[in-house]
């Protein structure tokens, strides 16, 4: 039976050019380092990738010295397609490819309910109103599903939760239908009522991820939980109306206190992250707050200039954790692998500062 893994490894040339390294994750600037595969999970469930396209991915992830992939896959399976068939063909894939090449490459759990937030309404789900309806498929979905889960792995229960909408903070969507609600009449206790109504799912739900992970046999601490991806408009907010929405808890639930971040091209990075590490310090009284960026790529079309730059500018600060959106191909310039006039796929400058960012040694 043909191996699609192997013939991806060849016909890249890479089967000798990638394996473990005798560096440990610790030596490393960026101790995690990871790769995002949106485009080619949440948002090709109806129209999945073949076993060799996954190859090739998961081929440059490797070679990038990534120490995750991060997958986005629903939780749920729209009536279109399998999420769950994606997600195990990626995870089975990542497996195979760690055994042929002895590498570690882990996975980055990103899923969310398809009825959670308004910009995944192109599967023709119902908006959930009851955001405690979520704690049980994301307990069920790990406890079901042992075989997805390792050591070292990433569990974010729903990335960028403030998605869902919250009451008088932010879009709610099309339907303006806000996950996290309230019934008051007046803007400031509407506020008030949706914001703890928020926080407390924040901790209830890295309570109930961790909860299934000792179910199906994972100690404290084997699996990150948490690292949620907020926008700064969530953490440090908008100071005409509030400095930040968050408390000291639910921006510290689980591991790392992660931003979804991206940040207009005449901004100085150095800044950017400067000032972000320090209004979360001021704000929630947190010394030397520990900051993953969850997601940031060159969505601007900057170039591979500007991804050097940021992402130096991240270590420079102290920031050790990175999600770089995405792989690719498809995009405007944020993707690190495009498509070849014939068909195939190869790198571009922005996938070879990542791979260097993401080699650097301390």
């Amino acid at each position: 039976m043909r191996n699609p893994a192997l013939h991806i490894l060849i016909s890249l040339g890479l089967l000798f050019g990638i394996g473990s390294s005798s560096l440990s994750q610790n030596d490393y600037s960026f101790a995690i380092r990871s790769i995002d595969v949106m485009k080619q999970t949440q948002d090709a469930v109806c129209n999945p990738p073949s076993d060799e396209f996954i190859a090739k991915q998961i081929a440059y992830a490797i070679n990038a010295n990534a120490t995750h992939i991060a997958i986005s896959t629903p939780y749920d399976d729209p009536q279109c397609g399998s999420s769950e068939l994606l997600t195990r063909r990626y995870i089975e894939m990542v497996n195979t490819m760690n055994e042929m090449l002895n590498t570690s490459l882990r996975i980055w759990h990103r899923h969310k309910p398809l009825g959670y937030e308004d910009h995944l309404a192109q599967y023709g789900v119902a908006r959930l109103t009851d955001p405690d309806a979520v704690l049980p498929i994301i307990h069920d979905y790990i406890v079901n599903h042992p075989e997805f889960f390792r050591e070292g792995d990433i569990i974010t229960p729903v990335p960028e939760p403030q998605l869902g909408g919250i009451r008088n903070v932010n879009w709610c969507g099309n339907d303006d239908i806000c996950l996290f609600d309230s019934d008051a009449d007046t803007w400031g206790t509407a506020v008030a009522e949706s914001t703890e109504r928020f926080n407390t799912w924040l901790i209830d739900a890295v309570d109930t991820t961790k909860q299934a992970l000792l179910e199906i046999g994972f100690e404290d601490d084997a699996v990150m939980v948490g690292m949620y991806g907020f926008d700064d408009y969530i953490t440090t907010g908008d100071n005409d109306f509030w400095t930040g929405i968050l408390t000291q808890e639910s921006i510290s639930a689980g591991d790392y206190i992660t931003l979804d971040y991206y940040f207009a091209q005449d901004e100085d990075p150095n800044e950017v992250f400067s000032t972000i590490a320090n209004e979360i310090s001021s704000r929630y009284n947190i010394d030397d707050p520990k900051i993953c960026i969850g997601e940031w790529g060159t969505i601007h079309n900057e170039g591979a200039d500007r991804a050097r730059e940021v992402m130096q500018a991240a270590l420079d600060n102290g920031i050790d954790c990175f999600n770089y959106w995405h792989l690719g191909p498809g995009g405007i310039g944020e993707q690190l692998i495009d498509y070849t006039e014939d068909g195939g796929l190869a790198p571009n400058s922005v996938y070879d500062v990542v791979k260097e960012m993401f080699s650097q040694e301390k």
